[in-house]
This record gives structure tokens, C-alpha cells and sequence, in this order.
């Protein structure tokens, strides 16, 4: 349906999800608004709230002015069974501004995408651009995500009581101080609303309360590309894609109910050239560090190869020809002459190959340290980030080149088929107004170069673990680090505010591990398998082998640490998990996952965890369980999600020693639960158990 502005007079338009009103239009004398989102009341009631404040959709700000619903004149609006567009003309006529919603029938997940465009004969500046949603009068609670280092995913819910809350990145890292992801309620609990922003440079979520008299507040909500310190230049003729805003419904106002909606819209939306799972990688950084001794990377790489390892990753240490520590030569890719490798790292990746697996390296892209040749060499290459840090203007043609050129060369000299992409520095104020889209624009066509001409090789994004976790990165990487703390505990806790926004088969963890010599009685069941407390090892704890190695293998599985001191029994064990995940990996990478215990923060590390990974059919899932506590517990009944209630199940308890079979009823599974048995220890080691429920054919229930 097509309907041209004179002729946009009363007419409504809905869309809807599983008996859900997803979202429904009105347009009444030339205006349009949202009466209705996720089943949240919005807009305009025909009360209290004057009409300007609760129907404008949209704010823009740029050199002719303001313009919010009064000064945007709707000239088109067209609906069909999974869009609606609107354009509307500021009442200067310099600018369009063209939104669309899109449906996707199969998971309720809106696209709201928005453009806009100089239809002057002059340049304009854009000084915020930002989609805006009003909601009636209410008292709504907010949840949003802190992102720290070792810290990332932290949610907790507030009261929308007085004033604003502003949500933000900083300076290039998508997640580094909060998430492009905030989830909004009414007070019974009963709606909810989910926002994820797509970022291209740096975002923006405001969420304000606004009171008109004395009446109740009403809630208004803006996200998109920071206007912090915007100052798009647009020239004629010229337009500016907004970032794309990913909405969805909370089911019970939970947002652990959503994930896995947003998991299946995801995983159907990555580009095709996305590696369809990553290979099993041993990485050698919690191993010792920087410290790369040829012929105790040997000893590394025997056992990598025993343990099933494809890829035998060189992290930081092997660069900079000047004397320093690593973290002082990034930007410098020449290889060290009088450590590491000697300038011989293509000799070990021979040596990689030979043993049958493949070579990989580490690199940082974005921070030039002073005194490295190329900022020597052409210093107006460079622009400022961080003390006397740089990062490259991929603005100038020679500068882009030279980073694609030199990324490229690496590769290809070291026949990498696995990178490592590194982003620990914040990039700094972006001087041209443009918030960093452009850098980002020009950095995510490098990586699609990449992807193009180097199809076998993987891609990693890393930032100081996982503060650059967001959907645009998802879409442009093969694999995303989750968290420099690498405890399995953290980890565990962290996927779960990571499972709220980003699918669980594309997050990469490590299982990180060192034996160490203990005096103990014999056959005492002490643990004398060390992983890291947080991100170093100035402290650590000791984890019972099986359930560090389960504690990683819901998603892309790496290995770090000396595994040259396992004993042959438990580089056998460790075997038997890597074959199982090799057995199972697409099958966790194009997975959905339920949340099937609450989500709570890091530093809880009482009770229990569980997740469930299905796979798009329903059919199948892996179900890893994690007891975290001795509270003499040594059972719990665990509700299944989305399964056939009539259907039967073939119920699998696996583990190196023994498989066990049941057969259950979908009905049971979800309504009664499993019963998960995972024995409490008395020195209070953690446990797991992982069960594979597959549902059973029409042929086979005989």
C-alpha cells in the first residue's frame, strides 16, 4: 500500500508476532507515530502528553536547525505485508529523511533503518541524527550492560525515575564502558522491549524521563551514532546511512527469553563468506606471555597435535626489530632479530605445517607506537589516539594501503590461515566530526578485502578481550575473544550477558591450564590443574580438568597455557573433549541458546549454570550443565526449553568414561525438568555435565 501525503489520513497498520502487536502505525492528517511497540503503549493517547513530545519519531539537528514532528512534513509512506516506509521533508526542504521497519516473520525481530539526504544545493552539518521512540506515561525500568576489562557483559535493571540515562562507547571500543544494548520495561513486569544498536562508529543510547505538569512521566528513548561531538559534513546530493537499530520483544519482560530470537535472526543474517566454525587453535599467550622460546614452542606444538589442535597460533612477541617489549614495537611488523624467532618465524610455521597443522599470528592494527619506522617515515600519516600513541588515517589512499598491504603481507609470508586482530587502544577524538564512521566504513571494507582474498584464512576480533562485542563485528569477523579473563568461572558468567545480544556459536574461549607439583595422600582427589584467577597469572585456582575444558565448549573452542605438562592420561582426556566438540562445532555455530538459569553477575560464584544449545529445527541440543558451589546439592532439575511436548527424546549423559541413555517425553523434559546429578566434591572443585537431547523420528518410536 502506497500512500502519497495528501492522501496519509487516518489509516492504522499492524504487525504482529506470535499473537504479539510488534508494532502498530498511525497516521492521522499528515502525521505518523508508533501507538504501539512489542505490546507497549507509545505515542500519542489522546490525553495528557502533548502531541509533539510523544509522536515525533525522529530528531534532527544540522546547520539550518531542529527539526522534531512539527517540521517534518510526511510526503510518503508505503506498507506491505514486512516493511513500512516513511520519508519525510524537513520544512526547510534541505533534507529527507527516509525510515524503514522491517519484520522478520520467523523470530519477531524489527530492523529500523534510517537515511539521510541533502537535498539542497549546498552542504549541510549533521549535529545529531538520531530515530527517537516515545512510550506513554509510566514507571519503566531500564537494563543495561557495563563493559570493563575482564568485566564485560555486567547487567543489572534500574528505575527510570528523574532525569536521563546515557549510554555511550568510548572512542572506538564498542563495549568498553557500556553495550549498544539496553532492555526496557513496564512496572508489572509483563512487556519488555529490547534494543540492540548495529554501530558504525561510535553510539548512543538516551533514554530520558519527561514531565509535563503533574502528570506521570513518560519515557523517551534515542540511539543510533553518537552526537557527542558530531559534525557530519553532507554534501549536496550526498547521504548518510544511519546505524541499522535491531528492536525485539522481552517474552515475560526477561530478556534471557529473547536471546535466542536474536540468536536465529543473527546467525541467518551473517554474510556467506563468515567461516562456517572456527578450527581448533592452540594460542600461545597464556603460555608465557610475550617469552617465545623456539624449543619450548616445540614441546607446545607436540601436544597441540595430540590433543587434536588445527592451528598453532603465535600471539604477541614475535615483532619489532628495535629492543622492547612487545608492547612498546606494535605497528612495527618486522620480525625481532635477537629474540623469538630471530627473524626465522617462517622456518616454525614450516615446522607447524609439517607437523600437520597450520600457522597463525597475532597482530594489532590500529595502535603505532613512536618510533616504529612508518610513523618516522610518514608522521602525517598519523593521527593522535592516546598519550603518544597514533592510530592510521585510513582516510588517505597511501595510509590504507600501506595497513591492507602490510596485513596482507603477513599472511602471506607466514601462509597464515588464521589472524588474530588485536584493537587495545581506544582510537581517540575523531577531529573530522564524523564520530568515526568513516574509519569504520574504510576498516570493515579492509576486512572484507581480507575475507575475499584470503578465503582460508580466519579472522579474529579481539579488543582487550571482548570490549569490541557488538553485531556490525559480528558480521565482519569470523570469531569474537570473549574476555582477557580467561577463569572458567568469568567466563561462564560473562557468556551469559554476552548470550543476551550475540549468538553463542560465533564467541571464542580458551581453555587455559598449567600443571603444577602438589604433596598429596594417595588417590586424594585435589586438583592440581591451575587456570588463571582473571587475566594474568599472579593468581590462579585450581579446576578439575574436565570441567575447565566443558566450561568453553558452547562456543568457538581455543587452548592456551604449557599443555606440554599434561601426563599422557590427561592429554588423552583432553583429546576425547576436542574430538567431541569437532563432532559437534557447526553444529554449535549455527546454534540458538537458552538460558536456562538466571543470569547473574561476575562475582557470583554460588549455584548453578546452564545452557542449552539448539539447533534452528528444534530437534537437537547440547545441554552443558555447571555446578559452581559444595552446598551439598548434589542434584537439580533443569527446565528444557522449546521442545515438542508429544515428541520423544533420546536423553544422553556423555563424559570420557561413560555414556547414559533415557528416553523422555518433550512435555517432561520441559515441565518436569531434567534431572542433572553432578556430585559435590568436599574440597569444593567444580563440576559439569554435558547431555545431548535428540528427538526421535516417527520410524524409530517403534
Amino acid at each position: 500500500m502506497n500512500y502519497p501525503y495528501h492522501q496519509s489520513s487516518n489509516i492504522e497498520k499492524s504487525y504482529t508476532f506470535n499473537g504479539l502487536n510488534l508494532a502498530k502505525f498511525k497516521i492521522i492528517k499528515g502525521s505518523v507515530w508508533l501507538d504501539i511497540l512489542c505490546g507497549i503503549q507509545c505515542g500519542y493517547t489522546g490525553e495528557e502528553i502533548s502531541f509533539n513530545q510523544t509522536c515525533n519519531m525522529f530528531h534532527l539537528s544540522t546547520g539550518s536547525g531542529i527539526f522534531e514532528e512539527g517540521d517534518l512534513l510526511l510526503e510518503h509512506v508505503k506498507f506491505n505485508e514486512d516493511k513500512a516506509f516513511f520519508r519525510w521533508k524537513t520544512i526547510d526542504e534541505k533534507i529527507y529523511i527516509e525510515s524503514e521497519f522491517s519484520f522478520c516473520k520467523k523470530t519477531g525481530v524489527i530492523s529500523h533503518t534510517n537515511k539521510i539526504k541533502n537535498i539542497d544545493d549546498a552542504p549541510t552539518s549533521i549535529f545529531r541524527a538520531l530515530p527517537r521512540f516515545s512510550f506513554s506515561c509510566n514507571r519503566y525500568e531500564v537494563y543495561a550492560q557495563e563493559g570493563r576489562w575482564c568485566n564485560e557483559n555486567q547487567g543489572a535493571w534500574v528505575p527510570l525515575h528523574a532525569g536521563s540515562i546515557l549510554l555511550s562507547n568510548n572512542r572506538g571500543r564498542s563495549s568498553e564502558g557500556s553495550t549498544p544494548y539496553i532492555c526496557f520495561r513496564d512496572p508489572d513486569k509483563t512487556r519488555g522491549i529490547a534494543f540492540h544498536v548495529v554501530p558504525l562508529g561510535n553510539w548512543v543510547i538516551k533514554i530520558h524521563s519527561r514531565t509535563e505538569y503533574n502528570k506521570t512521566p513518560f519515557a523517551v528513548i534515542e540511539l543510533g551514532l553518537s552526537d557527542q561531538d558530531l559534525n557530519y559534513q553532507l554534501e549536496s546530493g550526498e547521504s548518510l546511512e544511519l546505524p541499522e537499530i535491531l528492536i525485539q520483544s522481552l517474552p515475560e519482560a526477561k530478556p534471557h527469553l529473547a536471546a535466542p530470537f536474536i540468536h536465529e535472526y543473527l546467525n541467518n543474517r551473517l554474510p556467506e563468506k563468515i567461516k562456517p566454525f572456527m578450527p581448533v587453535i592452540y594460542n600461545t599467550w597464556f603460555d608465557r606471555f610475550d617469552e617465545l622460546e623456539v624449543e619450548h614452542l616445540r614441546e607446545e606444538l607436540a601436544v597441540a597435535k595430540k590433543v587434536g589442535c588445527e592451528v598453532f597460533v603465535v600471539d604477541a612477541g614475535w615483532y619489532g626489530a628495535n629492543a622492547g617489549d612487545w608492547n612498546i614495537q606494535v605497528g612495527d611488523w618486522r620480525e625481532k632479530q635477537d629474540a623469538a624467532f630471530c627473524g626465522n618465524m617462517r622456518v616454525f610455521s614450516d615446522e607447524v605445517r609439517e607437523a600437520g597443522l597450520e600457522f597463525g599470528l597475532w597482530m594489532e592494527p590500529e595502535r603505532f607506537c613512536p618510533n616504529i619506522p612508518v610513523r618516522i617515515n610518514h608522521p602525517e600519516w598519523f593521527i593522535p589516539s592516546r598519550g603518544n600513541l597514533c592510530r592510521i588515517d585510513l582516510s588517505q589512499k597511501e595510509a590504507r594501503d600501506y595497513q591492507y598491504n602490510e596485513i596482507c603481507r603477513l599472511i602471506e609470508t607466514y601462509q597464515a590461515k588464521y589472524i588474530k586482530f588485536d584493537n587495545n587502544m581506544e582510537l581517540g577524538l575523531d577531529r573530522t566530526g564524523q564520530e568515526l564512521y568513516e574509519y569504520f566504513e574504510i576498516w570493515h571494507d579492509i576486512l572484507d578485502r581480507l575475507r575475499h582474498n584470503f578465503p582460508n584464512t580466519f579472522i579474529e576480533n579481539c579488543s582487550s578481550g571482548g570490549l569490541r562485542m557488538d553485531i556490525n563485528s559480528l558480521f565482519k569477523h569470523d570469531g569474537t575473544f570473549t574476555s582477557d579473563s580467561v577463569n572458567p568461572v568469568d567466563v561462564l558468567r560473562i557468556c551469559q550477558g554476552a548470550f543476551l545480544r550475540l549468538p553463542p556459536g560465533r564467541i571464542i574461549h580458551w581453555a587455559v591450564l598449567r600443571k603444577i607439583e602438589i604433596c598429596k595422600p594417595r588417590n586424594w582427589n585435589i586438583a592440581d590443574i591451575i587456570t588463571p584467577k582473571a587475566a594474568t597469572w599472579d593468581r590462579h585456582e585450581s579446576f578439575d580438568l574436565d570441567f575447565l575444558i566443558s566450561s568453553v565448549l558452547h562456543g568457538m573452542f581455543g587452548i592456551s597455557g604449557d599443555i606440554a605438562g599434561l601426563n599422557e592420561e590427561e592429554i588423552e582426556r583432553f583429546k576425547w573433549y576436542v574430538d567431541f566438540y569437532k563432532e559437534w562445532r557447526l553444529f554449535i555455530t549455527r546454534s540458538v541458546a537458552h538460558l536456562l538459569t538466571g543470569v547473574r553477575p561476575l562475582t557470583d560464584r554460588q549455584g548453578w549454570i546452564a545452557f542449552q544449545l539448539q539447533n534452528s529445527q528444534g530437534d537437537k541440543s547440547l545441554v552443558f550443565v555447571y555446578h559452581l558451589a559444595n552446598d551439598g546439592q548434589d542434584k537439580k532439575i533443569i527446565r528444557l526449553c522449546n521442545l515438542g511436548k508429544n515428541a520423544s527424546y533420546i536423553v544422553k549423559y556423555i563424559s570420557p568414561e561413560k555414556s547414559l541413555k533415557n528416553k523422555l517425553t518433550g512435555s517432561f523434559l520441559m515441565d518436569r525438568g531434567l534431572e542433572v546429578i553432578v556430585p559435590t566434591d568436599i574440597h569444593g572443585i567444580y563440576k559439569s555435565a554435558i547431555y545431548i537431547i535428540e528427538k526421535v523420528k516417527p520410524d524409530q518410536e517403534k
